[in-house]
């Protein structure tokens, strides 16, 4: 009869402690880590049909090399170098 008549007032709810279960826990986890691997699988796929269907480009290195001279010169030898260009063509 006492059990019927305890002070409701005194009961707490304690909310400092999370209540996950283990189990789905550890199934978000390994979720998680499957869907990365599915993930980084596609962008790989992706990434390597794309560099073996697409062409090569060729680089012309020797007027990229004149360019990079050009730019590293100052002003009046580059007027030099572009006069004598001309010149020669």
């Amino acid at each position: 009869m006492e059990a019927n008549k305890a002070d409701l007032s005194s009961l707490r709810i304690d909310r400092s402690k999370k209540n996950v279960n283990p189990e789905l826990k550890g199934r978000n986890v390994r979720f998680t880590i499957y869907t990365l691997i599915v993930i980084i699988i596609i962008a790989a796929l992706y990434f390597g049909w794309k560099n073996l269907t697409t062409p090569e480009v060729e680089v012309k290195l020797q007027r990229l090399f004149y360019n990079l001279m050009l730019k590293a010169m100052p002003y009046s030898l580059q007027a030099a170098m572009l006069l004598h260009k001309e010149k020669r063509q």
